[in-house]
Order: structure tokens, then sequence, then C-alpha cells
């Protein structure tokens, strides 16, 4: 598969831009993250689409707790799931 083009947006803002001109268009996005190749989520289903690459998107993971103080993180979509794991294990947690 060719892709037409990748575009990278590095904050929320551009982000947000690049989403309502796609969805306003009614034009396809094939989203990826890390690019790492585990998932196969970044190849476009067609020939010619463009990709929405979130690699250098502002890198944000931070952990908190919910009402019943339950743990939980959030994490930004540039993050690799070993990313994930070895920050929550640094805090005493497990994923």
């Amino acid at each position: 598969m060719r892709v037409a083009a990748v575009l990278a947006p590095a904050t929320e803002g551009h982000l947000s831009i690049i989403l309502r001109r796609y969805s306003d268009s009614g034009k396809p996005l094939t989203v990826g993250s890390a690019h790492t190749g585990l998932s196969r989520g970044a190849v476009p289903p067609a020939d010619g689409q463009e990709s929405l690459s979130l690699r250098a998107f502002e890198k944000k993971i931070t952990l908190g707790k919910d009402a019943l103080g339950k743990d939980f993180v959030v994490v930004s979509p540039s993050f690799t799931l070993r990313e994930v794991q070895e920050f929550v294990e640094a805090k005493g947690l497990y994923y």
C-alpha cells in the first residue's frame, strides 16, 4: 500500500483542525500511533489514502485516582505499551 500523505500534528489543536477537515470532507483517514508495526493499525485500507501519524504528538502520561479510589492512567497516543507498563511499574502498579 502506498500512502498519499502523512500528517503529523504535534498538539491537540493541530489534531483537532485535521480531524475537523477530514470529517467535514468525508475523506477517509487512517490513524496510527507509534507506527511500530506490531498491530498493523497504520496500514491504510486503500492505495492513495492519507495517514495520520501521532508519533510527534506531545507525550503526556499521568496517574490518578477515580471517585472510588481506583488508580487510572491517562496516556497520550505517542506512548508504546511498554512505556506505559514501565511507568505504572515504577509507581508500584501492574498493567
